[in-house]
Order: C-alpha cells, then sequence, then structure tokens
C-alpha cells in the first residue's frame, strides 16, 4: 500500500469517528436536557435583604434554571416582590421565595395575620381541580 492511500484511508477512518462522537455526544446532550427539562426564570437577590427590608427591583435579578432545580415559592418576576417586606434574612445570590415575603393584603410586618394556635404551612395538592381550592383555611386537631 501506497503512502497516499495509507493517507487517504487514515484521513477518511479519523472523519468517520470524528462523526460519531459528535453523534454521541449530541445524543448525550438531547437526553440530559430531557431530564433537566426547561429553563424557568428564577427572582434572586443581587444584595443582601434583611428581615423588615422593603424589597426594590434594582437589588433584584433573574436567574434561568432548570425546572427540576427551582425551589417551591421561587418568585418569577421581580415584581411580584417589589414592594413587599423581607420577613427572613436573604443573602445575595439566593433565591427569593414567597416564604420569605410578607407585608400584602391580609398580613403584618411579621407574615400572615394568625389567630392564637394557629400556624401557617405551604401544601402542594393534586386531585382534581373541583376539589382543590387556593388558599383554603383547613382546620387540623
Amino acid at each position: 500500500m501506497s503512502r497516499r492511500r495509507r493517507a487517504v484511508l487514515l484521513l477518511g477512518l479519523a472523519l468517520a469517528l470524528g462523526g460519531l462522537a459528535a453523534a454521541d455526544v449530541s445524543r448525550r446532550e438531547a437526553a440530559l436536557a430531557r431530564r433537566l427539562g426547561p429553563a424557568v426564570p428564577a427572582v434572586v437577590a443581587r444584595q443582601p435583604l434583611a428581615p423588615g427590608d422593603r424589597v426594590a427591583a434594582d437589588r433584584l435579578g433573574v436567574r434561568r434554571v432548570p425546572a427540576r432545580y427551582a425551589p417551591a415559592g421561587a418568585l418569577g418576576s421581580p415584581g411580584e416582590a417589589v414592594g413587599m417586606r423581607v420577613t427572613a434574612a436573604i443573602p445575595a445570590g439566593a433565591y427569593v421565595t414567597a416564604g420569605a415575603l410578607g407585608g400584602g393584603p391580609g398580613e403584618t410586618a411579621n407574615g400572615p395575620a394568625l389567630r392564637a394556635g394557629e400556624r401557617v404551612a405551604d401544601l402542594t395538592a393534586a386531585g382534581p381541580a373541583d376539589l382543590i381550592t387556593p388558599a383554603a383555611a383547613w382546620t387540623c386537631s
């Protein structure tokens, strides 16, 4: 076999193996993207927020994270938090969640107005839509 033929054969083999490797990487990336889910926006604090502070838009940012890793209760838009009071310290870079904010309708500076013996709990329900109502009051004994 001549040197020229050998060089052409090795070049063809390198191109074929490179194409197979690229196809494998593409398949792996697609599988990973399917497992992680779509990217969703999540509001983060650009600066530390102390309890009692009013949230201003310039102190917030938005980070896109895979839906699988977005924290429960994370806000999707800074506008949802602007004007609210911080009820729990939020360090810079941390997600801003509904549970760390208060001061909306029916709430005091320290959180929801509760009667004696009541506690706050965030619940997620699954079932028929006509049986599940948001912000329903439940009594547990």
